[in-house]
Parts: C-alpha cells; sequence; structure tokens
C-alpha cells in the first residue's frame, strides 16, 4: 500500500529568473536567492526613491515596484506549486466493511486502502511536465524583466533629454526676450525698421511657444516614467 497526500497551495515566488539571462543588471544577482516581498519591497523603494534617481536605480525601482512584472512573478510561484503537487500521489480511498459469519461469531471490520498505481507509473511524466513549464515561466519571467529595464531606461533618458532641452528653450526665450525688448528701444530712436522689430517679436513670441511645448514634454515623460515605476502618474516622489 502506498500513501501520498499533501495540500496544494500557490506561495509567493521564491525562486527567480535564470540569472544567466540579467547579469547586464547587477542588482539582479540576488534575485536567485528569492524574490523579496511585502514590506521588504516597500522600504527598498523608498529608499531608492529618497536617493538621487539614476537610470539603474530607476530600474531597480522599475522591478521591485511596477504592478506588471508583481502579476507576473506570481506565474513562478503557481509553475512550482505545480511541481510540487506533480510529484505526489493522488489521495488514497479507504473502503470499509463489516462481515457476519453464519455461525452468529462476533462481527468482522475490514478495512482496505486503495491506491490508484497508474496515477503513480505518471509522476515521472507529470514531474517532467511540470519542470519544463517552470522553466517556460522563468524565461518568460526574465524576458518580462528585461524588457521593463529596457522600457525603464528609455523613459528616464527621455525625461533626461526633454529636461535638458527646457533649459535650452528658458535659455532661448531669454535671449530673444532681451533682443526684442533692446530692439524696441532701438526701434523708438529710428534706427530699427518696423519690419526688423515685427521679425524679432515674432521669434520672441514663437520662443514661448516653443517653451510651452518643451513644458509639456518634461510633464508627459515624467507621467511615463512614474508608470514605468509603478507610481500613480501625478505622484511625483522624486
Amino acid at each position: 500500500m502506498l500513501l501520498g497526500c499533501a495540500p496544494r497551495s500557490a506561495t509567493m515566488i521564491s525562486s527567480t529568473v535564470p540569472p544567466e539571462a540579467l547579469r547586464q543588471n547587477d542588482f539582479l544577482d540576488d534575485f536567485g536567492k528569492g524574490l523579496p516581498s511585502g514590506p521588504s519591497v516597500q522600504g527598498t523603494v523608498e529608499g531608492l526613491v529618497e536617493g538621487d534617481l539614476t537610470a539603474e536605480t530607476a530600474s531597480q525601482i522599475a522591478v521591485l515596484n511596477n504592478p506588471h512584472l508583481k502579476s507576473v512573478y506570481e506565474e513562478i510561484g503557481i509553475a512550482r506549486a505545480d511541481l510540487v503537487q506533480a510529484e505526489l500521489l493522488k489521495n488514497p480511498i479507504f473502503d470499509g466493511e463489516v462481515k457476519v459469519t453464519e455461525m452468529g461469531e462476533d462481527a468482522v471490520l475490514e478495512m482496505v486502502l486503495k491506491q490508484d498505481f497508474l496515477d503513480f507509473s505518471l509522476i515521472p511524466l507529470k514531474k517532467r511536465m511540470a519542470q519544463a513549464e517552470l522553466e517556460r515561466t522563468r524565461l518568460k519571467v526574465a524576458g518580462e524583466i528585461l524588457s521593463t529595464i529596457a522600457s525603464t531606461k528609455r523613459a528616464f533618458y527621455s525625461l533626461q533629454a526633454s529636461k535638458q532641452e527646457l533649459e535650452m528653450m528658458k535659455q532661448v526665450q531669454e535671449a530673444l526676450e532681451a533682443s526684442f525688448q533692446m530692439g524696441e528701444q532701438i526701434h523708438k530712436a529710428g534706427n530699427l525698421t518696423d519690419l526688423d522689430l515685427m521679425n524679432q517679436k515674432a521669434l520672441f513670441e514663437q520662443s514661448k511657444i516653443d517653451m510651452e511645448a518643451a513644458e509639456l514634454a518634461v510633464l508627459e515623460n515624467r507621467q511615463n516614467l512614474n508608470r514605468q515605476l509603478g507610481f500613480a502618474e501625478n505622484d511625483i516622489a522624486w
């Protein structure tokens, strides 16, 4: 008779993606020891936010806090639970029967334990299938992590570029404003034509439009990066 029964439970991830797929990002090397969860993740994210945000720290925050990745991580826990379940036998079946002899002797209670041996013979196959599914899931998670890291870095650098462009536009606008004000004075003195003054004014007005566009680009890029980091679009915590 064979006995083998255990409850099935889907746990949070205690394993991780293949480390060789993640070595281009040093901070992911520790994932082989298990993914953090709960308060430890929140504390890590808060610590990273308090420092200077870089492309690397932004990637770390996204890997830990991005809601899409959080749901993907759970797939590893489910696949691992399936692997554990594949190694277990189904619960045995107990049958009981009371027999009374013809001679009026004491009744006899017979208990029979039944186990499905076909299920036992299929364990190696089910285990291999579950292992293959776990490996497939781990590779999928690795791809999702690397994709999130790449998109987070793109969002970070786009924000940095838009900030630099905004700063440049401020300098251009200040220069054009000063030029226009000086042009007005020269025009009053009769040393600048109406057309030249109008051209300077047009350039100054265009610079204000360009400035507004640059400010909007910074806002949009900041919101996009916030989404990548797992924060609300308008929750500017960094």
